[in-house]
């Protein structure tokens, strides 16, 4: 396959220094007026000759509607598959790691990469031991990783070195677990499919399955809080630390009260001399009248505050509506 193909010259005008210079000097050694362009390009035809609808672009993207290699059926003696495993690709980008123009591409690998695009399984394997080729350690470190692996399920996969989700309209819904009816293809031992929901995980990093599941790794995914339910417990724990200082407010000012009665009290004595002291009458008269009813009112208030302070840990549990984690949803 020619190295140049008869299109217009190459911008070069958003390239570093270096690259812009490369690229015009090549481009003046073979036509001084540069209406040619140097593209590689990987060579797809072996994929048509298995059968897939290959729709080549100008030099390294492709359009590839065909089978994939794990679940898939395939023309080839030794190859392994299965009765349906449809795969369709729009990517560019697949003359990474060394390849170089005319090098043929196997697009019906589960393990392909290229350099942005998506990729649409009907079946395939989730995780980072869902490897193909197994024979190069990098492709396990590539592979993306969930908390929850899942073997023969459909699959939209998107590839880039940075992914942005638009909506005009403002309203961008990630959905997961809408649908328990058929079609199904495989993964499920319920009697009605799609019900394993395993909700939506935001991951930074690709860390392994033990990783993800460890609570306290920096990596590990713990629960989205829910803003609602969060607000409102923080409301009733602010509402519980006032009662309580409410309550030791009046425990101090009833000590007080205590204290003064015992410092300005007197007792009034019989006999010669010293004499006996009999109970004192104004204290008798303050612990009755004023220290034993709040007493009263502040145990009354404590156990209420009590009261409280467990109804709030049960709002706050999982088994109230009302609770604060995600059941579903994690990030790290």
């Amino acid at each position: 396959m020619s190295l140049i193909s008869q299109t217009q010259a190459r911008i070069t005008e958003n390239l570093e220094e270096t690259r812009k210079r490369t690229q015009e000097s090549l481009a003046k050694i073979i036509d001084p007026d540069r209406t040619f362009k140097g593209l590689q390009t990987p060579d797809f035809s072996d994929n048509k000759k298995r059968g897939a609808t290959v729709l080549s672009g100008e030099a390294d993207s492709v359009l590839y509607l065909g089978q994939d290699a794990r679940y898939g059926t395939t023309l080839t003696p030794s190859g392994s598959g299965g009765d349906f495993a449809n795969k369709i690709i729009l990517a560019v980008g697949f003359l990474n790691e060394g390849k170089k123009d005319a090098d043929q591409i196997d697009l019906s690998n589960p393990d392909i990469r290229y350099g942005a695009g998506l990729t649409i399984y009907q079946r395939t394997d989730t995780g980072k031991d869902a490897i193909f080729d197994k024979s190069n350690p990098k492709n396990k470190d590539r592979k993306a990783t969930t908390k929850t692996p899942q073997k023969a399920v459909s699959v939209f996969e998107i590839n880039a070195d940075v992914v942005e989700v638009k909506s005009r309209n403002g309203g961008v819904n990630i959905i997961a677990g809408y649908d328990p009816t058929l079609p199904a293809y495989g993964g499920s031992t319920f009697e009605r499919p799609n019900t394993e929901y395993v909700g939506v995980n935001l991951i930074f990093g690709n860390p392994d399955e033990s990783t993800l599941k460890d609570e306290k790794s920096v990596y590990g995914l713990q629960p989205i809080p829910k803003g609602y339910n969060l607000a409102k417990r923080l409301d009733e724990m602010a509402e519980r630390i006032s009662e309580v200082n409410n309550n030791i407010f009046e425990l101090i000012t009833n000590q007080k009260i205590l204290e003064l009665s015992l410092a300005l009290h007197t007792h009034p004595t019989v006999g010669v001399g010293a004499g006996i002291a009999l109970p004192s009458i104004d204290l008798a008269i303050s612990i009755a009248t004023v220290k034993t009813p709040k007493d009263i009112f502040n145990i009354l208030n404590m156990i209420t505050a009590k009261w409280n302070q467990v109804a709030q840990k049960v709002n706050m549990s999982s088994v109230s509506e009302g609770v604060i984690n995600s059941f579903f949803n994690f990030t790290n």
